[in-house]
């Protein structure tokens, strides 16, 4: 069986990326086109991209206030700026080569894959972590399968549930999977 498994090896270490290449691409393909995609944002996602532009435009890290809700004066968001602040950066990279509208268009495609990306790779090292080298690469690929099409990791998605999965996975790696690895611990308390 070992040798089997040794002759597959650099096949099955590349499934997991194959298999998200493929969903990714299925993804974008499906994805409402560039002018409509802000248009067919979900209520968090609108928001979460209001609130990534009140940050950019200049609004403090501890000022959650989005004054498009509720009375006179706004409203005090309980989201987290932790998630803002990889989307503001997407933003302001794909600036440099944009304006300001198809950058912020690039960043909310990009972000959802980003996180599917990290939980195929996550799942992955839980695998194997359980299952052994064979199981790591395999249980990768089915994730991305997995979540073909899930809501959470289309183009657009960027509320905070997506991130939420690839937190809860880290968390669980570290728990599992700690042999070797001292920082991983401190990963997974960190998520």
């Amino acid at each position: 069986m070992s040798q089997q498994t040794d002759r597959h090896s650099p096949l099955l270490r590349w499934l997991p990326a194959m298999a998200f290449a493929y969903v990714a691409f299925m993804m974008l393909v499906r994805a409402p086109a560039a002018d409509g995609l802000l248009y067919a944002l979900d209520n968090d996602s609108a928001m979460r991209l209001v609130s990534v532009r009140d940050l950019l435009a200049g609004q403090s890290w501890f000022d959650l206030t989005q004054g498009r809700l509720g009375l006179e004066g706004g409203f005090e968001m309980h989201w987290s700026r932790l998630i803002d602040a990889p989307i503001a950066g997407l933003v302001l990279f794909f600036d440099l080569f944009t304006d300001r509208l198809q950058a912020e268009i690039l960043a909310i495609t990009i972000w959802p894959l980003l996180m599917l990306a990290a939980v195929v790779a996550l799942v992955s090292r839980i695998g194997t972590a359980l299952g052994g080298p064979v199981a790591g690469p395999v249980s990768g690929a089915l994730v991305a399968g997995m979540f073909w099409g899930d809501a959470r990791f289309l183009p657009g998605a960027i509320d905070h549930h997506n991130a939420q999965v690839a937190l809860l996975l880290l968390l669980l790696w570290g728990v599992i999977d700690r042999r070797d690895q001292p920082l991983l611990p401190v990963a997974a308390g960190l998520a």
